[in-house]
Parts: structure tokens; C-alpha cells; sequence
């Protein structure tokens, strides 16, 4: 396959935003109402510039569907692109949320803003489950947790 052109700004922007949209398509949040675009759409939204918007927009895509960073690279986003959507894809099989952010997200100046951007998404949807729930209040914990450690850099 021939590598296309090396993508940039509202353009990158614009693709991205189309794959996300249809991977996640059909897709669901937690309550099983919500598509699961509009909360990487929410992601987005909460961040500035091209760079940023465009990992946002991808952030869940490796995880949660079927593109790869390969694919993601052979349709033209720029490496550092493609490595800040990997560094925020959890594993399958991650039992140390606080870990992984360590190992991967902090290191990474593009992931570690969209992941604040994300926890905080998360975390406005998890506070109505939190008084009823000790799992939802573990999560509240994970995501404030993962945020100051991310500030402090």
C-alpha cells in the first residue's frame, strides 16, 4: 500500500474526525443511550489546536475499535500523532490504571493534555453513580488521581 501524504491541521482534523465517527458508529457510553462518538466529539471540544483535537478525536479509536496505528499511519497522520493515541490505549488486559498513565501518558506532552481532557469526561459522567456505587467512587478516585499526577509535569 502506498503511504499517502503526510496530513497537517483542519485537514488532519477533518479526517480524523470522519474515521472516529465511523468506527465508533453504533457504539454506546455506559448507560447504553449516549452514542460513543459524543464523548470523543466532548474530548475535542476541550482542547485547542489542530495536534491536540485530532488525538482526541482518535483517542478510543485503537482501543475501542477495529483501526490500528498502522492504519492510522498508512492513511498519512504524522508519527507523533498516531504515538500520542497509543500512549492513550489502555491494554486489554491493564489491571494498574495509575501505571499506565505513568508509563505512558506522561511522557507524552499531546497525550497527557487530551488524557486530563478525557478523565474529566469521565469523571462528570461517573458523579451521579458515585454515591451508590464503591466501583464508580474507585473510578472518580483513578481518574483525580491520574489528573494531578498529570498537572504536575
Amino acid at each position: 500500500m502506498t503511504k499517502s501524504k503526510t496530513l497537517k491541521g483542519e485537514k488532519m482534523y477533518k479526517l480524523a474526525y470522519e474515521l472516529a465517527e465511523g468506527a465508533h458508529a453504533g457504539q454506546t457510553r455506559k448507560d447504553k443511550k449516549t452514542p460513543y462518538f459524543e464523548h470523543v466529539k466532548e474530548v475535542a471540544s476541550r482542547v485547542e489546536g489542530w495536534d491536540l483535537k485530532t488525538v482526541a478525536i482518535l483517542h478510543d479509536t485503537i482501543e475501542d475499535t477495529v483501526i490500528t496505528a498502522e492504519d492510522l499511519l498508512s492513511v498519512g497522520f504524522p508519527k507523533h500523532i498516531v504515538a500520542a493515541v497509543v500512549a492513550l490505549t489502555k491494554p486489554k488486559d491493564c489491571k494498574d490504571y495509575l501505571a499506565e498513565v505513568r508509563r505512558k501518558v506522561l511522557h507524552n506532552k499531546l497525550a497527557r493534555v487530551v488524557k486530563i481532557s478525557d478523565n474529566y469526561a469521565n469523571m462528570r459522567d461517573r458523579v451521579s453513580e458515585w454515591p451508590k456505587s464503591a466501583k464508580a467512587r474507585k473510578k472518580l478516585h483513578e481518574y483525580a488521581s491520574s489528573i494531578a499526577l498529570l498537572t504536575k509535569k
